[in-house]
């Protein structure tokens, strides 16, 4: 039973990870984790509900595999050449050295994995290491995008995600052209 609940869970999240690489205007090889995560947390519903198992008790059954897929997907990344980091720098010889933003993120993965087994090894997280686990991944999601070359479109210093909830704000508090007057 155990293994038919990894095979799914591999199987729904590498589609996942393929729609969700679709869904950003990508081909569907290079995946998106997100997809993975948004994926494979509806299957976490259906399958505790159709196994009649408790959804805490199989989330921390398949956190650590699924962060250990999200490492293991990055090596694509590194051995593909894509979500590469900004520009650092410039050797002597003219060649541009960049951040290495596919190492930094697979370390934030492994960083994760293994904070997950201590928490399962402690005890103290019973039921709890998939909300953990999702919410570490989008705050190391979130910093790992501010490193990669390839979010970062055009002159702006921020990554799409960043922009997109910087811009809101911003027009959100830009003062009205009433306003304006209303102070002179």
């Amino acid at each position: 039973q155990m293994i038919v609940i990894y095979v799914a869970f591999s199987a729904v999240g590498a589609v996942g990870a393929c729609i969700g690489a679709y869904m950003s205007g990508e081909p569907i090889y290079s995946v998106r984790l997100y997809g993975l995560i948004i994926f494979d947390s509806v299957l976490l519903l259906l399958l505790s509900c159709i196994m009649k198992i408790d959804i805490g008790k199989m989330g921390d059954f398949i956190s650590v595999p699924i962060m250990v897929t999200c490492f293991s997907s990055k090596i694509n990344c590194y051995i593909r050449g894509c979500c590469t980091g900004f520009v650092i720098g410039e050797t002597q010889a003219g060649e541009i050295i960049k951040f290495p933003s596919v190492l930094f993120e697979m370390a934030l993965w492994a960083l994760l994995t293994v904070i997950l087994i201590v928490l399962e090894k402690v005890g103290n997280s019973k039921n709890l290491l998939w909300p953990i686990m999702v919410i570490w991944f989008g705050v190391f999601r979130f910093v790992a995008s501010c490193f990669r070359e390839s979010e970062i479109i055009e002159a702006s210093p921020l990554p799409y995600g960043q922009r997109a909830v910087t811009s809101r704000w911003i027009l959100d508090n830009l003062p009205s052209e009433g306003s304006q007057m209303e102070a002179n």
